[in-house]
């Protein structure tokens, strides 16, 4: 058994009992992919310590990401939606034990953090994710967070390698951060309403490469042990000033597969190495938006003590 991991924890684990659901949702561009892929490579330990791990593939199979998309259209799932969704999911409750999976794009897409409210379909999402905690089930969610100086180039660049630049470029995104710095307390109170009964669990993104193991273990509720040393991924590194202006300079006609493609070669070829790293902020305003970011989370800690994760 991997160092970490609860002696006996196989034991605790009942077929067929209350599932403690754990849920990880992104967000965006806060280190979730290295989470998901060091988890995935200790899936096999996880479940001898009574936690099932679901990895992306798995996730995407049941059609969870899309999820947002579908409560977008109305009030609630489509009805043949909705009973596929608890005939999958009812398939893993019948386990019993918990059951742990990370997918950001529950809440939303990244373009979804460049707006005056952060993924708008939050609280439906986390209703949806309600019924999950019915009767005896437990359902836990967790949260990274980032400052908007640096988690807004970063999205925005994110964006460019699926969809056409919105109006107005980066410019009107940065123009309206700082009028009114996006609020992280908005969006906790909005999933707070949505699952009322769940808790929620926030992680500082500037806090994840020095407690990577300390965040795993919040969100499985076992220590995981060591975490592998996982390669930045440089398919969703921030790139270069010059990438995105070229990235934006693509054709708006472009089909979507022609523009992932198009954008990850320009990506790849002029990343932040090769110039200066996409970051439109001037010193002044990073400041400005790094002092908003502490507030809200203070403002969070207050409203709801115990909801931000902090490591000495």
């Amino acid at each position: 058994m991997e160092d970490g991991m609860r002696p006996g924890a196989r034991r605790a684990r009942r077929v067929g009992g209350p599932v403690v659901w754990r849920v990880h949702l992104g967000a965006h561009k806060t280190a979730t992919t290295h989470m998901q892929r060091a988890l995935a490579a200790k899936r096999p330990a996880l479940r001898k310590a009574g936690v099932d791990y679901l990895p992306m593939p798995k996730v995407r199979e049941l059609g969870l990401p899309e999820l947002h998309r579908a409560l977008a259209e109305a009030d609630a799932p489509r009805p043949e939606r909705r009973r596929r969704l608890r005939a999958e999911l009812d398939s893993l409750r019948r386990r019993g034990g918990a059951v742990a999976f990370s997918e950001e794009n529950l809440l939303g897409a990244s373009r979804q953090l460049l707006g005056r409210r952060i993924y708008p379909g939050a609280r439906r999402v986390a209703g949806f994710l309600s019924l999950l905690g019915q009767g005896e089930n437990v359902l836990h969610l967790f949260l990274g967070v980032r400052s908007w100086d640096t988690l807004l180039p970063s999205a925005y660049a994110e964006m460019l390698r699926r969809r056409r630049p919105l109006a107005g470029g980066f410019e009107a995104v940065r123009s309206r951060a700082l009028a009114e710095p996006p609020r992280w307390s908005d969006l906790v109170a909005r999933l707070k309403a949505g699952a009322p009964k769940a808790t929620l669990t926030l992680w500082r993104y500037e806090d994840y490469e020095a407690h990577a193991r300390e965040a795993a273990g919040l969100f499985l509720g076992v220590d995981p042990g060591p975490m592998d040393e996982i390669p930045r991924p440089r398919g969703t590194a921030t790139p270069s000033a010059e990438a995105v202006a070229e990235a934006e300079a693509l054709s708006e006609r472009m089909p979507s597969d022609r523009r992932l493609e198009a954008v990850r070669e320009i990506f790849t070829r002029l990343p932040a190495e090769a110039g200066v790293k996409f970051q439109p902020f001037a010193t002044a305003e990073r400041e400005r938006l790094r002092e908003a970011y502490e507030e809200d989370l203070a403002r969070i800690e207050a409203q709801w003590p115990g909801t931000v994760a902090r490591w000495d």
